[in-house]
């Protein structure tokens, strides 16, 4: 069995979310809750191309009459019943519903990458002029070894779990 991180709590993500999200410049912060936006257009865009394939499912296992959702809203568009043309028609939107989607989803997901690395990126910025400007006796105590594994390593995790949702 796989080694999986400890499973959090909602409030311990929320916790983390605040913690990371203050080293994050304020100039950032609004392209940072786009995200959310982004993430919900994205789920949403995904939805409709699922949804939209459950009527052409429909025509393509049974016989007899069209769905009742192909009934309502394409064929009135289409001005007939005949069974091939609908299901051409259905097909086709189908098709467009996903070619309209996925380059959609590869801009959000370029641009939700450009966010988040560089709010990583100021986080670890942030990160290390705290530690430069921390007392002495604050360097004696912390290995060097665990400093740059946060800014090199945990920083950066932390980001892609959070902000982008990849749990690695």
């Amino acid at each position: 069995m796989p080694d999986r991180p400890p499973r959090t709590t909602v409030r311990q993500d929320i916790s983390r979310l605040r913690r990371s999200f203050a080293l994050v410049p304020w100039r950032m912060r609004g392209q940072v809750l786009g995200l959310l936006v982004t993430a919900s257009l994205s789920a949403g865009l995904d939805m409709l191309a699922v949804l939209s394939m459950l009527p052409l499912t429909q025509m393509l296992t049974s016989e007899g009459e069209l769905p009742g959702s192909v009934r309502r809203y394409l064929v009135p568009l289409l001005g007939t019943e005949d069974r091939p043309r609908v299901l051409l028609a259905l097909a086709g939107l189908v098709a467009g519903v996903f070619i309209l989607k996925n380059p959609a989803l590869i801009a959000i997901r370029w641009w939700s990458l450009g966010i988040t690395s560089r709010a990583e990126a100021a986080a670890q910025s942030e990160l290390l002029r705290r530690y430069l400007g921390a007392p002495y006796a604050a360097h004696r105590r912390r290995p060097r070894a665990t400093i740059l594994q946060v800014l090199s390593g945990a920083v950066p995790t932390a980001f892609s779990r959070i902000m982008l949702g990849w749990h690695a």
